[in-house]
């Protein structure tokens, strides 16, 4: 299956009308390696000696001849002789998927502009860099994609998380906030931990009014209860955590 997905891209190496216009060994190859048919492409690309060093149309060829008879070796050499580019890098990300090297895979998504990463991509990513125990390129990660306005709410509270674990509480307490605001803190942790980031912060008749309200939707009315028993040496002491 990962054959047939590597074995594309041929015309933004100067394929494309020179196929047609220009009968090489090389451009039959490509040809025939368009129809699928990999040994007739493979002997027509070795009937030609290549002359002088070797071009990135003549590299990528080399990578999906390779990639066609499962030379994963081959493939890996002569997809990293080619120079960096959004399809050259769309190459190496299915190639490392395809081989199960998710390192690799993960190194390349960083790499990309995050703005063309989709919806599935994101949450892949950031879950293997969790898997991977690698918490600070994922904070890294979330912090490029709220930057560009791309940031699941599920992925913006992961990224509270790793804030409030960094240290940075008050980055943690307005991604909170926000995510409040456009109504998607339904997660009682994350409204417990906004409650308690307002109280701490001076900003107790905020967390009231927020509170007030998640007990308003909810039959158990019990956030305002488990924000009280949070703070409760404190309400022992005598002090009013609301305002």
């Amino acid at each position: 299956m990962w054959k047939a997905v590597l074995v594309i891209g041929l015309a933004a190496f100067g394929a494309g009308a020179a196929l047609v216009a220009v009968p090489s060994r090389q451009g039959y190859a490509e040809l025939l390696l368009l129809d699928d048919d990999i040994e007739a492409a493979i002997l027509s690309a070795r009937s030609e000696p290549a002359e002088g060093p070797p071009t990135h149309r003549r590299n990528f060829l080399d990578y999906q001849l390779a990639a066609a008879m499962g030379d994963i070796t081959g493939a890996a050499t002569a997809l990293e002789a080619l120079p960096a580019s959004a399809l050259v890098d769309s190459h190496r990300i299915a190639f490392a998927h395809a081989t199960g090297a998710p390192e690799t895979w993960l190194d390349l998504q960083l790499r990309q502009d995050v703005v063309t990463h989709s919806a599935y991509q994101r949450q892949e990513v950031a879950s293997l860099l969790r898997r991977a125990g690698r918490y600070e390129d994922e904070r890294a990660y979330l912090a490029r994609l709220a930057e560009a306005g791309s940031l699941d709410a599920d992925l913006a509270l992961r990224l509270a998380w790793l804030e409030l674990a960094a240290g940075e509480t008050r980055a943690a307490l307005v991604r909170l906030a926000d995510l409040d605001d456009a109504g998607q803190l339904t997660d009682r942790q994350g409204r417990v931990t906004l409650a308690s980031l307002l109280i701490e912060a001076g900003q107790g008749t905020q967390a009231d009014a927020r509170v007030a309200r998640w007990d308003a939707g909810s039959p158990e009315r019990a956030m305002r209860a488990t924000v009280e028993n949070f703070f409760a040496s404190e309400i022992a002491d005598g002090r009013n955590i609301w305002k």
